[in-house]
């Protein structure tokens, strides 16, 4: 018997909308091959979270307090070319 494992894709989400990081969450965590690891409401915090948690993926707000979503994802993409933002 052959075995399919599927790969459960890692999810990080930057949103400074607290009712939108659930809705986002919520949504994302009703497929089995999503896991929602971590969410953040700045992009800080955001760029430290992703060094730490190491996702496939990062759904970015663009309009963030402070630092934007673009900077941001910069900062990103220079430590991990591989990610997906």
């Amino acid at each position: 018997m052959l075995s399919t494992k599927i790969k459960t894709v890692r999810v990080v989400i930057v949103e400074d909308y607290k009712l939108t990081r659930i809705g986002l969450r919520s949504s994302l965590n009703e497929f089995d091959g999503i896991n929602v690891i971590g969410e953040t409401e700045d992009a800080e915090k955001g760029i430290k979270m992703v060094q730490e948690l190491n996702p496939d993926v990062v759904l970015m707000d663009l309009g963030l307090p402070g630092m934007n979503g673009i900077e941001a994802t910069q900062q990103i993409k220079a430590g991990n070319k591989d990610i997906k933002i």
